[in-house]
């Protein structure tokens, strides 16, 4: 973790990945992160078309619950990649309340430790909460993927393998060692675009603290103004320190505003939709599970259960990427 900005370093290298932290290889990146979730996209939705033709109702909500995550992403990263110098211009801020600090130790050495004390936590606390966010998204990933494994070794019923993301293919996936090899590729898949998503979200985090660390720093600042013991002679300069402190303030809170206002509106919709496909996918599940004690546990006729929960490739996929 640097000591001398509030991205931490797990964020730095999350965005240099994607190609957003400013450096000469963005180009690459970019290119190579368009055409892996392109691929993605394009099999998803072939995928989500014949569910649609086969009226596979309950493979078709299983599917766009997955999909979807994958289609945020792109979104959130044709924003981002749209509007690299706003980007560019929120790091130079965050770089230019740092300066201003190491600034201080020769203006205002009174409020030096204290402003190191308010901008150092507001630093470790984002450094924290970064790891728990991007290890809680890598954790979900290999609880999905040993779900879909433990069905494909107890399902013994089951027509072909289950894939970690459903995919329809251009070519017969489903012998050695071509399964192996397309199950590979959708975990590092997968918790490559978990971990960027957790990124993603630990970034909006960092720029929140940093905003509320400036913003103590700003109230401590009025409270050594009006205080008995402030001294008459920098009067201008303090008063000068506050006024230029509140007006990047809100500059950048304006600027984190313009670049996550619609990331975070798509994020809303995607994540109300997914959240829906998952509780219908819980009802369906409690509905055949009634349905099936019922056939074994009595000599009445049951119920049948409802026609689209009668699908042998559907796997239920409970734990989700948002």
């Amino acid at each position: 973790m640097s000591l001398t900005n509030t991205v931490c370093a797990p964020i730095k290298f999350g965005l240099r990945v994607i190609g957003i932290w400013p450096e000469s290889y963005n180009f690459l990146y970019r290119i190579f992160w368009t055409i892996s979730l392109g691929l993605a996209q394009i099999f998803q939705f072939k995928y989500i078309i014949i569910c649609i033709k086969t009226a596979n109702f309950l493979d078709l909500v299983d599917s766009i619950s997955t999909t979807l995550p994958y289609s945020l992403l792109c979104l959130k990263l044709i924003i981002l990649w749209y509007n690299q110098g706003l980007f560019n211009n929120i790091l130079t801020s965050m770089s230019r309340d740092w300066e201003s600090w190491i600034g201080d130790t020769v203006t205002f050495n009174m409020r030096t430790m204290r402003t190191m004390r308010i901008m150092m936590n507001k630093t470790i606390l984002s450094y924290r909460c970064s790891l728990l966010i991007i290890g809680v998204y890598s954790i979900a990933v290999v609880v999905y993927v040993s779900v879909i494994i433990n069905y494909n070794n107890n399902d013994n019923d089951r027509k072909e393998n289950q894939l970690f993301l459903k995919m329809e293919f251009p070519f017969f996936y489903d012998f050695f060692p071509v399964y192996e090899v397309v199950m590979f590729v959708q975990f590092i898949q997968l918790l490559s675009n978990a971990s960027i998503i957790g990124m993603l979200d630990a970034l909006i985090l960092t720029l929140i603290f940093h905003v509320s660390g400036q913003i103590d720093i700003m109230c401590q600042g009025l409270d050594d103004f009006f205080s008995k013991d402030f001294k008459h002679k920098s009067y201008k300069n303090m008063k000068s320190a506050i006024i230029c402190r509140h007006q990047n303030i809100i500059t950048f809170s304006n600027n984190i505003e313009s670049l996550f206002s619609y990331i975070a509106l798509m994020q809303f919709l995607t994540n109300t939709l997914v959240i829906c496909c998952i509780a219908f996918m819980i009802v369906i599940i409690a509905w055949i599970d009634l349905w099936l004690k019922a056939t074994t546990n009595t000599s009445d006729p049951a119920p049948r259960p409802p026609p689209f929960a009668q699908s042998n490739r559907a796997v239920p996929s409970i734990i989700k990427l948002n």
